[in-house]
C-alpha cells in the first residue's frame, strides 16, 4: 500500500506543470516537524526548512493568518504571491527548531495547539511521532509573547469531530479555546479541524467561537470564493519539491488535492 501511495503521488506529480500559475490569492503552508530525527514523510531536514523560508523572504509577501484573511476580504490582488506559515501538533520542536529560524527572518506563523498533547489526556496527534514531546505550557506562554507568533486551536482530543455529540464537540472546542486564552493571556480566534475533516455541524460549532478554520487540500485561496472555515492549505512533505516557487505559484497543489478526496472517503 505504501508503494502504491508512493506511485500515485509520482504520477498526480508529472500532471503538476498543467497546473495554472499566477499571483492571486493565498497560500496557507502546513509545516510539522523541523530535524526531529523521525521517519514521518512531514519531518523536513532543518536545511530544507532554512532554504524554503530564505526563499519565501525572497520572493513572496509572508502575512499572518489574520492579515491575510484580511487581504482576501479587500479583494485587492499583489503582484507577489501572498503566504501563510502554519505549524501543527504543539511539539517542542517547534520551539527549538522552527521559531528560531523564523524569528531570525522575521516571518510570522501560526502555531496550531492540540491541548489534551500538551497536558497530557491525549497521546501524539502524529503517526511516527511517539516520544516527541510536546511544548510544555509556560514555554508557550512565552512564544505567544512574540507578535510574530498567533496561536490557534487544534482541539482538546484531537480526534475526528465528526463522531462526536453536538454537545461534546461545543464542548471540546470552548475547553481547548479557553485552555489557551487563560495560557497565553491573548485572544484564540483560528482553529485547525484535526485530521483535516469536518462536517456542516462541526462548522457551525466553530464559527459560534472562532474566526477562521484551516483544511487541506492542497487549493489557493482567493478572494472571490474563500471560506473563512474552509480555508485551503498545502501540507510540506520531504518528497516535495525543495524549492517552494514552484508550489505556491499554482492555484492547486494535485497531490494534496488528490489526497483530500481519498480522506473524505473515510
Amino acid at each position: 500500500m505504501k508503494w502504491l501511495a508512493r506511485t500515485s503521488r509520482e504520477a498526480i506529480r508529472m500532471m503538476q506543470p498543467l497546473v495554472p500559475r499566477g499571483p492571486r490569492g493565498v497560500t496557507i503552508l502546513t509545516y510539522h516537524l523541523v530535524d526531529a530525527g523521525t521517519a514521518s514523510p512531514v519531518d523536513l531536514p532543518l536545511e530544507v526548512f532554512r532554504s524554503q523560508l530564505r526563499e519565501l523572504s525572497e520572493f513572496a509577501r509572508v502575512l499572518s493568518l489574520g492579515e491575510a484573511v484580511t487581504h482576501l476580504e479587500s479583494g485587492i490582488e499583489s503582484s507577489r504571491p501572498v503566504i501563510v506559515i502554519t505549524f501543527d501538533d504543539g511539539f517542542d520542536n517547534f520551539r527549538t527548531r522552527a521559531w528560531p529560524l523564523l524569528r531570525e527572518l522575521e516571518l510570522p506563523c501560526t502555531l496550531y495547539v492540540p491541548v489534551g498533547f500538551l497536558v497530557g489526556t491525549h497521546g501524539t496527534p502524529l503517526g511516527g511521532a511517539e516520544g516527541l514531546r510536546p511544548v510544555a505550557p509556560e514555554a508557550l506562554r512565552e512564544l505567544a509573547t512574540d507578535p510574530l507568533l498567533t496561536i490557534g486551536s487544534h482541539s482538546w482530543c484531537h480526534g475526528d469531530m465528526r463522531a462526536l455529540a453536538r454537545a461534546d464537540l461545543r464542548q471540546d472546542l470552548r475547553r481547548s479555546r479557553e485552555w489557551l486564552q487563560e495560557c497565553t493571556g491573548t485572544a484564540v480566534e483560528h482553529f485547525c479541524y484535526p485530521r483535516a475533516k469536518w462536517s456542516k455541524v462541526v462548522e457551525e460549532e466553530v464559527r459560534a467561537m472562532y474566526r477562521t478554520a484551516v483544511i487541506a487540500g492542497g487549493r489557493r485561496n482567493v478572494s472571490r470564493r474563500f471560506n473563512a472555515l474552509r480555508l485551503g492549505r498545502i501540507p510540506l512533505r520531504r518528497d516535495m519539491p525543495v524549492r517552494l516557487a514552484p508550489v505556491v505559484q499554482s492555484t492547486v497543489w494535485l497531490e494534496e488535492w488528490a489526497a483530500r478526496h481519498a480522506r473524505s472517503l473515510t
